[in-house]
């Protein structure tokens, strides 16, 4: 009689994650990706210090596995009136500090991928600035 309840049993309902390494990250590689190289370039040109400073830690963030755990949605800075989204990480028992990031569609569906685990993200912000062009290990060392 409940011989049907062994389709579920035997399911696989794990949702697993699928690793995202930084070629797979751009839409020139991956047709779900996320920015163009170009677009990315673009994102990162107007990034104060800080801001880059906060995208490099919630990039971090993900590649270690931190637990994102707020609603990723926009907000006006009441400052300068731009548009935002904060993220608050945790690890283990630790609640980390929260960072703020200027808006863009795609960086929010980015962090929204992986905080419903349907990515595992493999790379720095600087692996994605290089792969995209915007920076070359080279400037270091010329001093630019």
């Amino acid at each position: 009689m409940k011989q049907y309840l062994t389709v579920f049993k035997n399911k696989d309902t794990k949702l697993k994650a699928k690793e995202l390494d930084k070629s797979r990250f751009f839409t020139e590689n991956n047709v779900n990706g996320y920015f163009s190289k170009e677009g990315f370039a673009k994102f990162l040109t107007p990034l104060t210090e800080q801001q880059a400073r906060h995208l490099d830690m919630a990039l971090t963030n993900t590649q270690i596995g931190c637990y994102l755990n707020n609603n990723i949605v926009s907000k006006h800075e009441s400052k300068e009136g731009e548009e935002i989204f904060w993220l608050r990480f945790a690890q283990a028992r630790r609640q980390m500090g929260p960072i703020a990031l200027p808006f863009h569609t795609d960086m929010q569906r980015f962090f929204v991928d992986y905080q419903s685990g349907k990515i595992e993200p493999n790379f720095s912000l600087e692996d994605l600035m290089i792969e995209s062009g915007f920076y070359t290990p080279d400037q270091d060392q010329s001093g630019s």
